[in-house]
């Protein structure tokens, strides 16, 4: 029996003879082409990852970050099958040679759809599922371990579908870690997580990584979170790795992260605009342009908060002024003490099964956000619109399987009028999702009253608030049941006999950017392109 936590021994590797790997990663010359697709998602790509590294993969969307990291656990080629070329090397294993469990042990995948990784009852048998397949039989232990590792503090014996959103992204990253594996590839890992959950989830894989010593790989595209925590980046564009550079000197790299579709940190953007600013003189003639456009401070743009507050308290210094043109506010703790969403008509924030802002339309009491709201449409005369969405009072719960009622929504009251733009905001956990599915239909308040355009929610069934209510799922692939996005995209009009459907459809898919992917398995496709055919 191995010790949780040892190395493997010779008998289950044979690669542990040899000195540890200063590549933990290598990958050499992959090209890779889904079935169907007319060109590769992988075209040629070479790649070495060090040891112990924290490294983040970024790229637009259909770039081939997901398909890369793919390889590394070797669902590619074992699992997805295709056309494959090249070699693919993790912890002294050729992928080509090892199936997928035997590459587990090595290799830690939480995916971007992480619930779908849960696939036991309770928090514990979930946790424990891997040891346990692999017939350890210490595998509880095991399982508590990780628990332990990802501070879930939760009741081990808790229902999954008890847990909130973070709480589930922490068992799927439980389970990852049960086997003890040297890398951790985490896809988007705060794609669906509250701001104080996000950086939870990074300040533990930071703990992993330097604690425990995993090589930590994320699919991301959060440049902040990036620019804290990562120390390499690894730019994907068009199935290529067209770099790999320390994090201080990736996102320095401002034209080829735009052009890729990933927006640097926003101090790195304040400081880009304040030094294109002062790249011209008082008298309005242009500096000499070959001189760097941070020269005066003696230091590249900061990309970290921390970096933030001495480059602008620098660049204070060197004009003499006391603030720098009012273009950027940085707190102590590195947060931000108030946002607003200025694009919208109101912000609406859940906590703890209550609706604690009503606030719909209440965006002229704030200066920074009268010039917003005239461009968002929310005048006098909208506040005065007829109501299309009214909560009155309303409670809704479930029965656990302990016959106890958790309460997610109590005592709910808000007004949504035609033409508001509205942000739901709050923790996990807060409500947010069921208070949306009651506006739909599929599920009904306990008690109180939901109407939705004169219709009252609880005498209406789903199927005919669906003609007034779209509602896209979290998950968006949880909305696809056929085997190509066109037949998804047609499904409603078709069911309802709607003429001249298939026109319709290609202007759909035409609008959204689908018309050459249409035959494919929307299942299969990248985040971006997933959710637009959600």
């Amino acid at each position: 029996m191995v010790e949780y936590g040892a190395q493997l021994n010779e008998t289950d590797i044979d690669v542990t003879k040899s000195p540890p790997l200063d590549w933990i990663v290598s990958i050499d010359n992959v090209t890779f082409t889904y079935p169907g697709a007319e060109a590769p998602v992988l075209n040629e790509v070479s790649l070495q990852i060090k040891r112990g590294d924290f490294v983040a993969v970024i790229g637009g969307n259909g770039s081939g970050k997901s398909t890369l990291c793919k390889t590394l656990n070797g669902l590619i080629p074992h699992y997805y099958v295709g056309d494959f070329e090249g070699s693919v090397r993790v912890n002294g294993l050729q992928t080509l040679e090892h199936d997928v469990a035997r590459l587990s042990r090595h290799v830690g995948y939480v995916y971007q759809d992480f619930e779908n990784q849960l696939i036991r009852p309770t928090v514990l048998d979930d946790a424990s599922f891997a040891p346990l397949n692999y017939g350890f039989e210490d595998y509880q232990e095991r399982g508590l371990r990780a628990l332990r590792l990802v501070d879930l503090t939760v009741d081990t014996k808790e229902f999954i579908w008890q847990l909130s959103g973070g709480q589930k992204h922490q068992l799927a990253l439980a389970g990852a870690i049960s086997l003890d594996p040297d890398i951790l590839i985490i896809d988007e890992p705060v794609a669906q997580l509250d701001p104080c959950h996000a950086r939870e989830i990074y300040d533990l894989l930071r703990r992993l990584n330097e604690q425990h010593g995993k090589t930590i790989i994320v699919i991301e595209h959060h440049t902040e979170f990036i620019a804290e925590y990562c120390r390499q980046v690894v730019l994907m564009d068009q199935g290529r790795a067209v770099w790999s550079k320390p994090v201080e000197e990736a996102l320095l790299e401002l034209e080829q992260l735009r052009s890729s579709q990933i927006y640097p940190p926003q101090v790195t953007q304040a400081a880009a605009e304040i030094a294109k600013a002062r790249a011209w003189d008082s008298t309005g003639m242009e500096r000499n342009s070959t001189i760097p456009i941070w020269f005066d401070l003696g230091s590249p743009y900061p990309i970290t908060l921390d970096e933030a507050a001495a480059y602008f308290q620098r660049l204070r210094q060197l004009e003499g002024q006391e603030e720098c043109g009012g273009l950027i506010g940085i707190t102590a703790d590195g947060g931000a003490a108030d946002a607003y969403i200025q694009e919208g008509s109101g912000i609406m924030a859940m906590n703890g099964a209550e609706a604690l802002i009503g606030g719909i339309g209440n965006a002229e009491d704030r200066p920074d956000c009268q010039e917003s709201e005239k461009a968002s449409g929310n005048t006098e005369a909208n506040r005065e619109a007829d109501p299309i969405i009214e909560a009155k009072h309303v409670r809704f719960s479930y029965r656990t399987v302990s016959r106890d009622r958790k309460i997610v929504l109590r005592d709910v009251s808000v007004t949504l009028r035609a033409g508001d733009m509205v942000a739901l905001v709050g923790n996990n956990g807060a409500g947010k999702s069921s208070f949306m599915r009651l506006i739909t239909g599929v599920t009904k308040p306990e008690s109180g009253r939901i109407v939705v355009k004169g219709m009252d929610t609880a005498a209406t069934t789903p199927e005919q608030l669906a003609n007034t209510v779209t509602y896209i799922y979290q998950n968006p692939e949880e909305m696809f049941i056929e085997d190509s996005i066109r037949k998804d995209v047609e499904f409603f009009l078709k069911a309802r006999r709607v003429d001249g459907y298939e026109a319709k459809v290609d202007a759909i898919l035409d609008s959204f950017g689908l018309t050459g992917l249409q035959h494919r398995d929307g299942r299969l496709l990248s985040g971006g392109p997933l959710w637009r055919l959600g």
